[in-house]
């Protein structure tokens, strides 16, 4: 699967689309809602910040006359409202020393994994609603490539959970595709935050400001994920660029390690996150069940 020649100019029509993209108000998801809001889809604005999520809706009002923006989630989340896309781009990378949340989780595995887990898990019902062809997608980093068997990085986690509920989600009957997807290199405002008290800061640092692309060429690997029509019923698949030359966006990865694809590693990693966010909430979190058999993903 793969199209090298797509472009953000290939986007249908998303007129009665809702959409939920998390850390909207700049980078990577301020320029994919832009483009979602370009096609015609009323999209729901999430992040830390209230002030500079209502920033970022009003530029995207005036620029769009018209269109449909929240600067927060409390409508989409109190209302029965559907949601046809929802896209988990929010995330935080070597920003500062280790530290753990009062959950028990460190910051960035929280932020970047068990936030993302935990919200799709939560809204798994009202995007069923939304009808068929809805999508998830799980925006992360070309990183898993340097990851270990023991699964000690985050972004392998992602992909591994991102076809673990497909599966299951397959399963059930239900018309849902998930992606996990990578930009590339982007030099976006993370770079700006690199802490360097980690050992591999400075190169990281170089690397996002001298080689990165823009935000723009950063959120086509998620677009193309959240709309092409081409990927109906394809879910389960890893997303994004050439790794060395950051180019053609619309194309399947392949991670490196093995464990990405072993039915029961990704098995337990998803059972085993249901259970932490269940311990961090204090009640059970809804997960669809693992019946039937393998699914091919």
């Amino acid at each position: 699967m793969g199209l090298l020649g797509w472009t953000r100019r290939d986007v249908p029509s998303l007129a009665g689309k809702v959409a939920l993209v998390t850390g909207a108000n700049s980078g990577i998801g301020f320029e994919l809602t832009r483009q979602l809001v370009e096609h015609g889809a009323e999209v729901v604005m999430v992040g830390r910040d209230k002030q500079l999520l209502d920033w970022a809706a009003r530029d995207l009002e005036e620029e769009f006359p018209g269109a449909r923006v929240e600067s927060t989630a409390r409508e989409i989340l109190s209302t029965k409202l559907p949601i046809n896309i929802l896209v988990n781009n929010a995330g935080r990378f070597v920003d500062a020393p280790f530290c753990v949340t009062p959950d028990g989780f460190e910051q960035t595995l929280a932020s970047n994994y068990f936030g993302h887990a935990l919200l799709t898990l939560m809204l798994l019902d009202r995007i069923a609603a939304s009808g068929p062809g809805a999508r998830i997608v799980n925006v992360s980093s070309p990183a898993e490539q340097y990851a270990t068997a023991d699964l000690d990085d985050i972004t392998l986690f992602q992909i591994m959970f991102n076809h673990e509920l497909h599966r299951r989600l397959r399963l059930e009957g239900r018309d849902i595709d998930c992606f996990a997807v990578h930009p590339g290199m982007v030099a976006t405002g993370l770079s700006n935050k690199v802490s360097f008290c980690h050992p591999s800061a400075v190169a990281i640092y170089a690397a996002m400001r001298l080689s990165g692309q823009s935000p723009l060429q950063g959120a086509q690997s998620a677009l193309f994920a959240a709309t092409a029509p081409q990927l109906r019923g394809k879910g389960g698949a890893y997303i994004g660029p050439l790794y060395a030359t950051n180019t053609f966006h619309a194309h399947e990865r392949y991670p490196v390690n093995r464990a990405a694809y072993d039915y029961e590693t990704c098995v337990k990693l998803f059972n085993r996150t249901a259970a932490e966010l269940a311990r961090a909430l204090g009640h059970d979190v809804p997960v669809p069940p693992a019946v039937g058999a393998r699914v091919p993903v």
